[in-house]
């Protein structure tokens, strides 16, 4: 036999209704510049490709010096 105190266990319990969220849609979903930073956060993503010739040698003379 086991005794427990039954004021511990006995809690009126009311249910309550929770309302549904509202959430738009348009509110949601990031365009693809927003995705692109996100998952630049993390290391994975495209990396801005160099258009000019000087932005091809800026870009060449980085990578030399992070060898």
């Amino acid at each position: 036999m086991v005794l427990v105190d039954k004021g511990y266990f006995d809690y009126d319990f009311e249910k309550t209704e929770m309302p549904e969220p509202v959430i738009d849609w348009e509110d949601t979903v990031m365009d693809e510049e927003e995705t692109e930073n996100l998952v630049a956060m993390f290391g994975i993503g495209r990396k801005k490709k160099p258009e000019t010739l000087e932005e091809i040698q800026e870009h060449i003379i980085k990578q030399i010096k992070e060898d």
